[in-house]
């Protein structure tokens, strides 16, 4: 396995030897690999883990155990705690969707303060098939057919080349400790539906499905570079900032042929979801006034415009 992720990170220049790497680890098998994977490889890490109190005394033992693993392995460690329940009411998101905000938000703090070139995180093959089914059943643009990128800004995945099984046998040849999540196996959680139900169930059908599904995504992912190079053509025409704001020309918007995929496209960034955006867009002819919120920015409908403004935010606390 070591191999293949040495030639995918060459092969897509994800990582250098020559500079620090923040870690993402939770406790749990994927994360754990990944951080021995790179510990073992040369690579400068620093560890981050989140406590995100979710899980009562489970999420405190995960902590715990991150702290005495790299302890043990000699990897400097940042630990953070959230109020994830809390900040998802106060930012009227999922509390799923809360925690991925809140862990990136501080990923990126870490990235800066410690001069890092890049955020790992340990999603691989499988998950990027997951991820693209679960987008699927909920409705999604092309950007969700397209699966996970194995670089997104300056977070990475190197396991996007080896999946779950792969990880398993690394973990038992090398003997590692891990955690496992107790929600794992709760098919209340859609995610883990399609992981422990549909995804074998297709397999019935096609044993080689997984595959499949990594097939299309790759295709699509080759669309959406076609597609977004238009949707940034248009942006510049359409949309402007100006100081703290941005403007969106509705006179310009409503010019192009598919203004409301465009409209969906431009607010996506700010955290506008599909539905939001759909209102929004049936508000261009409405009375100036009308507000909309994402979970960082506000959004007005005036007479010419569409104003974005980014949201007031408390600052996170780190220990």
């Amino acid at each position: 396995m070591q191999n293949i992720i040495d030639h995918f990170i060459i092969k897509n220049q994800l990582l250098t030897k020559s500079s620090k790497v923040i870690v993402g680890v939770s406790g749990g098998a994927d994360s754990v690999a990944l951080l021995h994977y790179l510990r073992t490889s040369g690579y400068d890490c620093l560890a981050a883990h989140c406590n995100f109190h979710l899980r009562g005394e489970e999420s405190n033992s995960d902590e715990q155990f991150v702290k005495e693993l790299c302890t043990k392995w000699d990897i400097p460690l940042e630990v953070i705690y959230f109020e994830t329940e809390q900040i998802a009411l106060e930012r009227h998101i999922s509390i799923e969707m809360a925690a991925r905000e809140l862990r990136y938000e501080w990923f990126n703090q870490l990235l800066s303060a410690h001069q890092a070139t890049a955020i790992c995180v340990a999603h691989h093959r499988d998950d990027s098939v997951e991820t693209l089914l679960l987008n699927l059943i909920r409705g999604t643009g092309i950007r969700g057919l397209s699966g996970i990128s194995q670089k997104k800004g300056n977070v990475v995945r190197p396991f996007l080349c080896v999946n779950r099984s792969e990880i398993e046998a690394y973990i038992s040849e090398n003997n590692l400790p891990f955690v496992t999540d107790g929600t794992n196996a709760e098919t209340i959680y859609l995610r883990n539906k399609l992981r422990l139900e549909l995804l074998p169930w297709l397999e019935e059908i096609n044993p080689s499905v997984r595959e499949a599904i990594e097939r299309t995504s790759n295709n699509l992912r080759c669309v959406e570079q076609i597609y977004l190079t238009e949707i940034n053509k248009q942006r510049a025409i359409v949309a402007k900032n100006e100081k703290d704001k941005t403007l969106i020309s509705i006179q310009k918007l409503i010019a192009f042929s598919e203004p409301s995929t465009l409209l969906f496209e431009l607010l996506q960034p700010f955290g506008f979801n599909r539905n939001v955006c759909e209102n929004i867009f049936d508000s261009l002819h409405s009375i100036p006034g009308k507000t909309f919120y994402s979970s960082q920015y506000i959004l007005v409908k005036d007479r010419n415009d569409l104003i974005i403004k980014k949201k007031k935010r408390k600052c996170l606390s780190n220990s």
